[in-house]
């Protein structure tokens, strides 16, 4: 298909009967939904005739948290910290004798140095499957973030 066939086919369809038609009680309703990290959305229709005609539609972009609040919520955590600012700096793990003074969670976040990775300056702890299915990651949030984070993640 050429450009100029498309915009003819865009024309037509933006000059035409409307694109919208009202609902029909006697059909049956079709919702097609689609969920990304960036946006959800969702298009209610009936098939009326030989065609599918649309009813209504909703679509929302989601605003995730920016890396730079991300960052800057880990920085203000003492058990995050220090590990974080290591990771910014250098990519070699710390000796026990540097992290030994640090309070108990940042000593876990220690333990497990190897998993943690940085993904725009945040950080992160990768999860690797057995079966060979892609790596999962793991945002590292202070307690005080949790509940929102699960609100946000969760609630509809």
């Amino acid at each position: 298909m050429n450009v100029r066939y498309l915009s003819i086919v865009l024309m037509q369809a933006l000059i035409s009967s409307p694109i919208l038609t009202d609902p029909r009680i006697d059909k049956d309703f079709i919702l097609d939904t689609d969920v990304s990290n960036e946006g959800i959305g969702a298009v209610l229709s009936q098939n009326i005739g030989n065609e599918e005609r649309f009813i209504g539609y909703f679509r929302k972009s989601l605003d995730p948290w920016s890396s730079c609040e991300i960052q800057k919520t880990q920085l203000e955590y003492p058990a995050i910290k220090p590990i974080l600012e290591k990771k910014l700096n250098s990519a070699h793990r710390p000796s026990w004798q540097e992290i030994s003074k640090e309070n108990p969670a940042t000593k876990r976040y220690w333990a497990f140095w190897d998993s943690l990775h940085l993904k725009d300056s945040v950080l992160y702890r990768t999860w690797e499957s057995d079966d060979g299915s892609p790596c999962r990651w793991q945002l590292i949030l202070p307690k005080s973030r949790i509940p929102e984070a699960l609100r946000e993640n969760h609630d509809s």
